[in-house]
């Protein structure tokens, strides 16, 4: 195991922490109100609840920033269903100050009790988002509500500020010939001055450093991105802003991501992170009580064609570098041996493109900036070849999606025992089909119920042949994956992809 353990780690081993008693603990804050624990008498800020959460489920998705929350509550006398009935979504028109951070808030993670009497909180918001923790803050969307056995059961459900963008179309233009507006002025007033509204905007570098944002290509406009009338042609606001971004990329030249960050219910503008992914450490399946996985479900399966959705990723025309075709004789890439497929239509030069791009370059240096922006994304949208789920020891400092981003995982899978003639055997320690340094992780999902409290992490790896070339291991260069052999898609050719 050890030498197994050696040749996929990255980072640290992760282990479990020490502790005694592990109990799972939730707080709900609506309207800035700390109403609902998991416990009564146990609640450490309110010993006199007349409610009580009984699960909770929450999870986010990288690269995206989607986040959403479903609470079971049991209600005794019908105080807090009226509270929460208050605080439930009504309209896309609130302001900033009246938008999901002051409407619904939770946190939840372990009380851990030592043997000398000690308690030590484990939550969400003891960790900066920056550390995977910080607030999460949401609306409340909707209520299900059962009356039954002199109690009031219901389940809310809340979720990021995007849901509501997906449901507005914006009319009135950026800017006018007369006055164009930059880019980045653009975005700020799409996301904050027009509902719903969001706290504000940032522009984050590929280091997600906060004190420094980063600049756009001078190729498009300069700094803040160029300046024109920025059309809206009832789009949402999330829809609207990918077309603008399309067009161009940061100075570093990098296509840039669309984030919700529910720490302050703020927008992000993300520049690509790929080049600057860290490690979350390394996880052993089968490793005992050493280790805190609970389980590990992978699932393999090669799609021919594939290619990234029209909302997060990319709006209009494909780029013409999405999805594979079969490999045979029209084979343009020898070195992968994918011959790029998707939709080979040029695109066009925007109307708002018109004010500032000369219309003889229009279509090559669009396609370029779009398929920035589409690789920046398509790991995040497009259909994973190879995935898994990986459900460990509850960890309440996986919960922010921006810090998600760009991390990747050491999976390490040890085979089992089992019994032959009486005697514990083994073909091989490692499973080296499965064991790599290079899972990606694409979201997390966090279950607490009936005293137990799990997080379920949803990673994948680069395919051969997909995402990789033919030649490379499962999960690229430097993953220590094992290389893959097979038929070709056609059928036609006997060779390693």
């Amino acid at each position: 195991m050890l030498d197994c353990i050696k040749d996929y780690q990255t980072g640290e081993i992760i282990t479990p922490k020490p502790g005694s008693v592990f109990t799972p603990y939730v707080r709900l804050a609506v309207a800035g109100e700390n109403i609902l624990l998991t416990g009564n008498d146990s609640s450490p800020i309110s010993p006199i609840n007349r409610a009580v959460i009984t699960s909770l489920q929450y999870g986010t998705s990288a690269g995206t920033g989607a986040c959403g929350a479903k609470i079971e509550i049991t209600d005794e006398g019908g105080v807090v269903y009226r509270k929460i009935f208050h605080a439930l979504n009504k309209t896309i028109n609130n302001d900033p100050s009246e938008n999901a951070k002051d409407k619904c808030k939770l946190t939840f993670g372990w009380v851990v009790s030592s043997c000398d009497g000690t308690k030590e909180m484990i939550v969400n918001d003891t960790k900066t988002w920056r550390e995977g923790g910080g607030q999460v803050a949401l609306q409340i969307m909707s209520m299900t509500t059962t009356f039954e056995g002199n109690l009031i059961k219901f389940i809310i459900e809340a979720t990021d500020l995007f849901v509501n963008s997906s449901n507005t179309r914006l009319e009135k233009n950026i800017g006018t010939e007369d006055g164009t507006v930059d880019l980045k002025t653009a975005i700020r007033q799409t996301f904050t001055e027009k509902s719903p509204k969001f706290s504000k905007v940032d522009f984050l570098n590929a280091a997600m450093d906060e004190k420094k944002e980063f600049d756009f290509t001078n190729k498009d406009g300069g700094k803040r991105g160029y300046k024109s009338v920025h059309t809206l042609d009832q789009e949402s606001n999330i829809s609207c802003t990918r077309k603008w971004l399309n067009q161009t990329e940061t100075a570093g030249g990098k296509g840039c991501l669309i984030m919700y960050n529910p720490h302050d219910c703020s927008c992000v503008i993300l520049e690509d992170p790929a080049e600057n992914a860290k490690s979350l450490g390394t996880y052993v399946v089968n490793g005992g009580n050493n280790s805190p996985v609970i389980s590990f479900n992978p699932t393999l399966k090669w799609f021919m064609g594939s290619n990234a959705g029209k909302g997060g990723a990319s709006s209009g025309s494909s780029s013409g570098d999405c999805g594979i075709k079969p490999v045979g004789e029209n084979d343009k890439d020898k070195k992968t041996g994918i011959e790029p497929a998707g939709g080979q239509t040029a695109l066009g030069n925007p109307q708002s493109g018109k004010l500032w791009r000369d219309n003889n370059e229009a279509t090559e240096r669009g396609n370029e900036t779009h398929t920035k922006n589409y690789d920046a994304n398509k790991v995040y949208e497009v259909a994973d070849t190879i995935s898994a789920e990986l459900k460990i020891f509850g960890n309440p400092h996986l919960v922010n999606p921006l810090f998600l981003t760009a991390k990747f995982i050491s999976i390490v899978v040890i085979n089992p025992y089992y019994v032959n003639e009486c005697t514990w055997i083994s073909e091989s320690n490692c499973n080296s089909i499965l064991s790599n340094k290079n899972w990606i992780v694409l979201g997390a999902d966090h279950q607490i119920t009936s005293g137990q409290y799990v997080t379920t992490l949803k990673v994948s790896l680069p395919a051969p042949g997909i995402n990789v070339g033919k030649d490379e291991p499962i999960g690229g260069t430097g993953s220590n994956g094992e290389v893959v052999t097979g038929e070709t898609w056609d059928g036609r050719h006997a060779e390693t992809f």
